[in-house]
C-alpha cells in the first residue's frame, strides 16, 4: 500500500502532459508485453511498421518518449527489455520518428548465453542502454 501512495504522490508532482505521456506509454507497454507473449516478434515487428504517424504534430521528442516509458515501467513490474523497446518504438512511430530495436548477446560466467534488447534512434540508445555495452549486437543498428 505504501508504494501505491508513493507512486500517486510522485505522479501528482508531474505536469499534466508528463502524466498523459506516462499513461500512454503504460498502455503501449502493456500491449507490447501481451503481444510478445501471444505472437512472434516477427509478427509484432510487421505491426509496428504499420503504425501511422499522428496527423497533428505533438512535438514529442525521442527523449520524452523514453522518459515516459521509464515512468510506465515503474508500474509494470516484470516488464523486460524487449517489451520496453517495442513500446518505445511504437511511441516513436506514432510521432513519425524512426528507430531500430537491436538484439545483443553475451556469455555469462557459467558459459550460457544471455540476450538483451535496446532501442536505437538517431544515433543513440534510448531504452536499454544501461547494460547494452556488455552485449555484442547481432546486427548493426540502422533506422527503420
Amino acid at each position: 500500500m505504501r508504494s501505491l501512495f508513493l507512486i500517486t504522490r510522485s505522479a501528482l508532482r508531474l505536469s499534466r502532459r508528463d502524466r498523459l505521456d506516462a499513461a500512454r506509454a503504460w498502455l503501449w507497454l502493456m500491449g507490447a508485453r501481451a503481444g510478445l507473449t501471444l505472437f512472434s516478434y516477427k509478427w509484432i515487428a510487421r505491426l509496428i511498421a504499420r503504425i501511422p504517424a499522428r496527423r497533428s504534430a505533438a512535438g514529442t521528442t525521442p527523449e520524452r518518449c523514453a522518459r515516459a516509458i521509464g515512468r510506465a515501467v515503474r508500474l509494470a513490474h516484470g516488464c523486460g527489455c524487449l517489451p520496453q523497446a517495442v513500446a518505445t518504438q511504437c511511441l516513436l512511430r506514432r510521432e513519425g520518428l524512426n528507430s531500430n530495436i537491436v538484439f545483443g548477446v553475451a556469455h555469462n560466467q557459467d558459459g550460457s548465453l544471455e540476450a538483451h534488447a535496446w532501442l536505437w534512434s538517431d544515433g543513440r540508445i534510448l531504452v536499454g542502454g544501461e547494460v547494452a555495452g556488455r552485449y555484442t549486437p547481432l546486427v548493426t543498428p540502422r533506422a527503420s
